[in-house]
């Protein structure tokens, strides 16, 4: 057996696993923000629009990582837990993840073009950016609950 390098194995698996837990705390933090603000009251159509663009890019990236050879394996050393299987909670957060962004795919309005409509244009041609009450996001906020329980 070689000596591990900076390069070698190893460091590319402890990487990834850092990755995958770091862009899990940023999905869990967004999500605890956003489902806050929600509740609070109405917010701008926009901040949901914004926070769906980061859930599938981080989403995206997640995917990417997943695929590093032997990932599970080590993250489930790593955490010296045989009863804790990585790859289901993995799985089950992406689903969640999934969830969400079909809940603002099918609930923020929509034009004829099937574009959402996050800002509205006025008689004057002022143009008034979309509110969502937090009635309007309580179904949100139970898609965010979700997902918040399927992060530690």
């Amino acid at each position: 057996m070689a000596f591990p390098s900076g390069t070698g194995a190893r460091t590319q698996l402890a990487l990834a696993l850092s990755q995958v837990q770091t862009l899990a705390s940023q999905i869990k933090s967004e999500s605890i923000s956003i489902r806050d603000r929600t509740a609070a009251g109405s917010v701008f159509a926009r901040l949901i629009v914004n926070y769906v663009d980061m859930l599938a890019a981080v989403r995206a990236r997640l995917a990417a990582l997943s695929a590093t050879p032997g990932l599970a394996a080590y993250a489930r050393a790593q955490f010296d837990d045989e009863s804790f299987d990585i790859s289901t909670e993995y799985t089950a957060m992406l689903s969640q993840i999934d969830a969400t962004i079909t809940w603002v795919g099918t609930n923020i309005p929509k034009d004829a073009g099937n574009r959402w409509l996050a800002v509205e244009e006025l008689v004057g041609g002022v143009l008034t950016a979309r509110s969502l009450t937090s009635a309007n996001t309580a179904t949100l906020r139970t898609q965010l609950n979700l997902l918040i329980a399927a992060i530690d």
